[in-house]
């Protein structure tokens, strides 16, 4: 059977980061990149890792792309520190790179998983939060990882869809939602002002209230209750404070 290495990156993932690496128990090779973490992580992930390495942050892209470069196997699937990968998918693994191993011609290079979240004690069923969907598995003579906020990986060729789910624990609570908001929502106002991007009042002032339109009624998410109301005005928060970020960083410009 061909090879599946699975690689994780990690920074203070204490609350989540065993029960991830406890889901990977199938794999042939575990390898983790740690960013220095100060709470225990690396302890913790060293001990379930074939690979482990500490580096300090270089940069979503560069960090994911040295941990893929640590990979033996040609296979490779990628985990996030805060997921567990569900034994439906784990068996949807096996059986799609042994079957892409096997074919002549007309290989798929790249597989999408489907992920759930978890959020104020529930599972998140509506709203912009309903089931996601990322590129995690592919064969690494075809894939790679791009730059941007959070970086993404790219796959060239026709792509699939993996069985199963990637339960994901984001958050443990609105205070750590609301960290994240504030970390994110300043890269992503960085790289917007690096692009020569500028701060649009109409967009200031519509993209909130319709983020929050959308998510919490269009979409749903009042059927998730307060769990999916926070979420909504959250997100909504998101997107306000990211484009009054970038306006902070054109009027120091001008100082």
């Amino acid at each position: 059977m061909t090879k599946i290495s699975v690689y994780m990156i990690t920074y203070n993932n204490i609350r989540t980061v065993e029960k991830a690496l406890k889901s990977l128990s199938w794999a042939d090779e575990i390898i983790v990149v740690d960013s220095v973490s100060s709470d225990g992580t690396a302890e913790l992930a060293e001990k379930y890792a074939t690979v482990f390495k500490s580096q300090p942050f270089l940069g979503f892209q560069k960090q994911y792309q040295m941990a893929s470069g640590l990979c033996s196997n040609k296979w490779r699937f990628f985990l996030d520190a805060d997921e567990v990968i569900s034994p439906e998918m784990v068996q949807s693994i096996q059986e799609t790179v042994a079957g892409e191993e096997a074919k002549s011609s007309g290989a798929i290079h790249g597989f999408y998983g489907n992920r759930q979240n978890f959020y104020l004690g529930r599972w998140i069923k509506h709203g912009g939060w309903k089931k996601d969907r990322e590129l995690r598995l592919y064969n690494s003579d075809f894939g790679d990882w791009v730059e941007g906020l959070h970086s993404c990986l790219t796959v060239k060729g026709e792509l699939g869809v993996l069985s199963g789910l990637l339960k994901h624990y984001p958050y443990a609570d609105i205070s750590g939602q609301l960290a994240t908001i504030d970390k994110y929502s300043g890269i992503d106002a960085q790289e917007r002002f690096e692009k020569g991007k500028k701060m649009n009042i109409c967009k200031l002032l519509l993209n909130p209230p319709w983020r929050f339109f959308r998510d919490y009624l269009l979409k749903l998410g009042f059927l998730d209750g307060f769990a999916g109301f926070v979420i909504a005005v959250n997100t909504a928060f998101y997107v306000f404070i990211k484009s009054c970020k970038l306006y902070e960083l054109q009027k120091d410009l001008k100082k």
